[in-house]
């Protein structure tokens, strides 16, 4: 690999974090401008944020049909975080 290559690879890969990040605020409808769609073609392309995407939709009914048990904000981050784990 040369050094393009390798500055092309890590590009993408900053990318990729980028809409990663962006992932949560798409499904909740919060995203202006461009990154909505951008978001939502590199999930049509990618395997592993597709299924964070699909963990953290399943995650989110699950909440909304059991509004009474909201889980705290703490357990919600760790709801994430287990989401983040089982996509790797």
């Amino acid at each position: 690999m040369n050094a393009q290559q390798a500055a092309d690879e890590c590009r993408q890969w900053a990318r990729h974090l980028r809409l990663r990040r962006m992932v949560g605020a798409y499904l909740d409808g919060e995203l202006t401008g461009a990154d909505g769609p951008r978001v939502a073609a590199h999930l049509a392309v990618c395997w592993m944020c597709s299924g964070y995407a699909e963990t953290l939709r399943l995650i989110k009914q699950s909440l909304r049909a059991s509004p009474g048990r909201t889980p705290p904000d703490l357990a919600e981050t760790r709801l994430r975080r287990f989401a983040e784990r089982l996509t790797r």
